[in-house]
């Protein structure tokens, strides 16, 4: 009690001070105590550090996206969901059998499997194989978290076959609908079969985008 009372007479700049030292679960404990230790806790100040930590350890860039807050842009980048998920959405991912049989086969002559050896921007790397680079043409391998607009294609690659898909069935497998405008979502939150199954390529729209090394890329040559 008597720290506690201590804590009361200092201002807030030391409390910001003292509470840029907790981590994420300390954070949200303090956060119970009173409405000043709220206030505080819950401040962007505090969270977009935790964000930036959290995405210099993936690697990835640090922005707020479509979040309101610091804090909510944490919680996305931890549970790899842009969007709560809905009941409605949990029947469609259990739903996968019967996605299976609506996927729409896409003609795979029409696309060249690159391999990416070491980190290079789409263009150069497309490039580097002789083929001339068209925006929209490219599919990388998608192997970590990001936010990816609706816009753009996803195609699926099964494993044994090397087929490939397109359409909303594909979308859906992966825990999507038409009411998610742009997602957020780690591979690790696909179904299993997913994983084990078939291989993830997302369209690029850029010139500039950096490959990963040791994934695929898709080309359209036709």
């Amino acid at each position: 009690m008597n720290i506690l009372k201590t804590m009361e007479c200092l201002g807030e700049d030391v409390l910001f001070a003292i509470f840029s030292f907790l981590d994420v679960r300390a954070l949200c404990c303090a956060s119970q105590v009173c409405q000043q230790w709220n206030r505080i806790s819950n401040s962007n100040f505090l969270w977009r550090s935790h964000v930036i930590q959290l995405c210099t350890k993936r690697k990835i860039s640090a922005h707020l996206g479509r979040a309101e807050n610091w804090k909510v842009r944490y919680v996305q980048l931890s549970t790899g969901r842009l969007y709560p998920r809905s009941s409605s959405k949990t029947e469609k991912k259990l739903n996968f059998d019967t996605l299976i049989v609506n996927l729409f086969p896409v003609e795979t002559g029409k696309f060249v499997l690159l391999t990416v050896k070491k980190r290079l921007p789409i263009r150069d790397f497309v490039e580097s194989h002789g083929h001339k680079y068209v925006t929209g043409k490219a599919f990388y391998q998608h192997t970590k978290s990001e936010t990816i607009s609706v816009k753009k294609k996803i195609l699926l690659q099964e494993k044994l076959s090397g087929q490939l898909f397109e359409g909303n069935a594909v979308r859906e497998m992966l825990g999507l609908n038409k009411e998610t405008p742009d997602w957020n979502i780690h591979p690790s939150n696909f179904d299993r079969r997913i994983a084990e199954f078939y291989r993830v390529f997302v369209q690029s729209t850029s010139v500039n985008r950096a490959l990963i090394s040791n994934t695929l890329l898709l080309y359209e040559i036709k």
